[in-house]
């Protein structure tokens, strides 16, 4: 399971926590996969 997802919707990027057992409290796998969708958001051309 992934800990994030990203979507892109008509040039509106969302990106959602997925941790609910622990209420979505950043640990370092977490802010990993934050970061990397943060890095695709930013390399989006429709974005």
């Amino acid at each position: 399971m992934s800990l994030v997802t990203y979507q892109l919707t008509d040039h509106v990027a969302t990106i959602t926590l997925n941790r609910p057992e622990a209420r979505n409290a950043i640990n370092g796998p977490l802010r990993r996969e934050i970061n990397a969708a943060w890095d695709r958001f930013r390399d989006e051309e429709a974005a």
